[in-house]
């Protein structure tokens, strides 16, 4: 017991009081996204997105991440590649959507990357972007209702809060969504 308490500098307790903080707020408080749907259909999720930096410093290598449940499109015949991205307004105009990639294949769960690359978000501000997630041959089988991200959110309603967008930085994450398995 001593000999901890020789080691436990001003400096370690700061270092210890930060992590604990980091852990406990998930990220102390960084960035937070707001979104909303303009859209849910049987073809398509419109999602406006909107992140904020709440940090006192400007942030690059952002990206936000999108989660989507496909057993709809599988039950149907369909694939995973049979699943379109499209960008309507990015106020940023810098943002690059990735093509779907497998979270867990196995229960059909996928994700595209809202990824912001080079651009230094401005301390205290936010980028705001619209875009969809549809059917690539506008098929009449896309259902929303069991996708992570969408969970909470009713369509053509106001913007809200949510951690069903994680946010990564420099590939470290800052939300408490992306910590877990879906």
């Amino acid at each position: 017991m001593l000999r901890a308490v020789k080691y436990f500098t001003p400096l370690v307790a700061l270092i210890a009081l930060f992590l604990l903080s980091t852990a406990a707020s998930g990220a102390a408080g960084l960035f937070h996204v707001e979104t909303a749907l303009g859209n849910d259909s049987i073809q398509e999720t419109q999602y406006k997105v909107r992140l904020y930096n709440d940090s006192s410093q400007s942030q690059s290598g952002l990206k936000v991440r999108v989660f989507v449940n496909v057993s709809e499109l599988i039950a149907a015949g369909l694939s995973a590649t049979d699943v379109a991205t499209e960008k309507f307004w990015d106020q940023c105009n810098t943002v690059t959507i990735t093509p779907l990639s497998a979270w867990d294949a196995a229960q059909a769960i996928y994700y595209v990357d809202l990824n912001f690359g080079s651009y230094s978000l401005p301390a205290s501000s936010a980028c705001e972007l619209h875009f969809r997630i549809r059917t690539a041959g506008w098929q009449l089988v896309w259902n929303s209702a069991n996708d992570y991200s969408r969970q909470g959110l009713t369509c053509c309603g106001p913007y809200i809060t949510t951690s069903r967008l994680p946010v990564y930085s420099k590939a470290a994450w800052y939300t408490a969504a992306s910590r877990k398995r879906l």
